[in-house]
């Protein structure tokens, strides 16, 4: 799912509006899309715990799909204690079993 192009910034809003939208259209992959967007409504805050809470419930949701979201916030994750860095670890092994 592409929230913006390449250099532009979505803020919580706009992401609060594309939630809005994605239910409005009662599509059949609305679940992985409300779940990516939580994801990416966790990593807007910057806070590495409200990530990785958000990543423990809603990367289940996303099957195959929580491989790429692994890519994606290595940016977002890399100023993670070891502590936080090991709890990733467990979150990624947890959903690359399925």
């Amino acid at each position: 799912m592409v929230i913006a192009g390449r250099g532009q910034n979505t803020d919580a809003k706009r992401l609060d509006a594309i939630g809005r939208e994605v239910k409005a259209l009662k599509l059949s992959n609305e679940k992985t899309l409300l779940a990516s967007l939580a994801i990416a409504k966790a990593v807007k805050t910057e806070n590495i715990d409200k990530i990785l809470t958000s990543c423990e419930k809603e990367l289940p949701k996303l099957g195959q799909n929580s491989q790429m979201i692994a890519y994606y916030l290595s940016g977002a994750l890399a100023k993670a204690n070891d502590t936080q860095k090991a709890r990733w670890e467990k979150i990624m092994q947890a959903n690359t079993k399925k």
